[in-house]
């Protein structure tokens, strides 16, 4: 019995002498790994200040805490100000480097780039690149695609071609999205003929590729080759989104298709994208625009949401085919609905009260463009101009003209055309001449009024 006792002790001793030895070893070597971990550390860090041109300043678009806030241009090797093995002399070294000595990484650049152009700063997305460019970085598909939106929407088609120049040179021309934004910044800045070969030259093409062009054509006046480029479209298999559809019916209306649109309808109605209020608003207007007031009619009440784009469509559908007054009876639909008015609606229902000579419903849509602040917007400024020149209300129209806080070529000619309308030859003879004075150039001023103006001057 006190055999097995000793023995039992033993076994024991010996485990817990085992059990002691593996704690003071992990510990042993827990410690090293830290120590090790430090010492790496800190020779990242002196790496870091010999020489600064190796690294990436990751700070200015840092997501989160785990993102680092240096990185290494080759190794990858990364870096954060907080951490709990950094040498304590790292934030006063820090403080003594000169601003900019770190550059930007690509990814800081791109993302700023992004930033600029999704806030509509377009001159600032540029000069941003050209600052890229002058500190040496090599720009990549991430950033060529910002700076191409960027051209698109100035209209700055030679900024454009550079670009292009630059993409081709980094060897980023076959990126599927770089060739989209080249296609659509093409189109949008009028020069269909380079969008078409970049589009002709692209190894592979997506949906959008196919609405930059179809819209691009739209855009540039060319509806045919717009519908062309759509069964082209279909014929290999890509299926169309609202964004073609859209271009589609605008290529459609364009051109007065009543027949393509209405099979083009058939296609969104099967296609499941009828409910769609921009597709909706798209229908309505090429109906409208084609004259076609009952379809138009017939697929605006069927649609499930409308937005003022909607309305203003249907307003001006009426307008146009000469029905004043349901402009008139929809616009107050529309308000006791609760849809805010913007500029065009205003447009189009001073367009119905001068079609109509609607003078009381004019001046209720005055009364309500001030309350919503419109009137010194030229285009509505014009239009209530010309709404009380044809109601016969000269005086009305004189206030507006003079309260405009800047007058282009329709002003003049509204307040021109509305004295000859009324008879007043010498007022009218009076507007000519000071807009001479304001020294109007000739191609600027519309002369047939001018002209009939100064005729029936002289027969008198």
């Amino acid at each position: 019995m006190a055999e097995c006792h000793r023995l039992t002790f033993e076994s024991c001793r010996s485990r817990h002498t085992l059990t002691w030895s593996h704690r003071a070893l992990a510990t042993s070597s827990g410690g090293n790994v830290r120590a090790v971990a430090a010492g790496r550390i800190e020779k990242l860090w002196r790496q870091f200040f010999s020489d600064p041109s190796q690294w990436w300043d990751c700070r200015p678009e840092k997501v989160n805490s785990n993102y680092p806030d240096f990185k290494h241009k080759h190794t990858q090797d990364a870096l954060w100000l907080v951490h709990r093995k950094n040498p304590t002399w790292v934030r006063a070294q820090l403080a003594a480097m000169a601003p900019g000595t770190v550059q930007l990484d690509m990814f800081s650049w791109n993302r700023r780039l992004a930033r600029y152009v999704k806030a509509g700063q377009h001159e600032k997305t540029i000069e941003l690149y050209q600052e890229m460019q002058q500190k040496g970085m090599s720009p990549d598909n991430f950033t060529f695609v910002p700076v191409l939106n960027a051209c698109a929407s100035l209209r700055a088609l030679e900024a454009g071609r550079k670009v292009h120049e630059e993409i081709i040179q980094s060897g980023c021309e076959a990126d599927v999205f770089v060739g989209n934004s080249l296609v659509d910044m093409y189109s949008k800045c009028g020069s269909i003929e380079d969008a078409c070969k970049v589009f002709n030259n692209m190894p592979s093409r997506d949906v959008v590729t196919w609405n930059a062009m179809i819209l691009g054509h739209v855009k540039c006046g060319q509806g045919q080759k717009a519908l062309e480029l759509f069964h082209q479209m279909q014929q290999k298999g890509v299926q169309p989104t609202p964004a073609t559809l859209i271009g589609v019916l605008n290529a459609c209306a364009s051109m007065f298709a009543l027949q393509e649109g209405r099979c083009t309808h058939e296609q969104i109605i099967e296609s499941g994208w009828e409910s769609d209020v921009f597709v909706g608003s798209s229908l309505v207007d090429m109906y409208a625009k084609c004259g076609s007031m009952e379809d138009a009619e017939r697929v605006f009440n069927k649609m499930l949401s409308r937005n003022v784009v909607t309305w203003t469509t249907m307003i001006l559908g009426y307008v146009k085919c000469g029905q004043g007054s349901k402009a008139l009876e929809l616009f107050q639909q529309m308000q006791q609905e609760g849809v805010q008015s913007d500029p065009v609606m205003f447009v189009g229902v001073l367009n119905a009260c001068a079609s109509i000579v609607a003078l009381e419903e004019g001046r209720h849509a005055h009364e309500q463009i001030i309350q919503s602040g419109y009137e010194s917007v030229a285009v509505v400024g014009n239009s209530l101009i010309d709404m009380y020149a044809k109601c016969g209300s000269i005086e009305d129209a004189k206030r507006v003209f003079n309260k405009l806080p800047s007058r282009d070529v329709v002003s003049w000619n509204v307040m021109i055309f509305g004295h000859v309308k009324y008879g007043q030859r010498a007022k009218s003879t009076g507007i000519i001449s000071t807009n001479a004075r304001g020294r109007c150039t000739a191609s600027s001023i519309d002369f047939s009024g001018s002209a009939e103006c100064m005729c029936k001057c002289s027969c008198t």
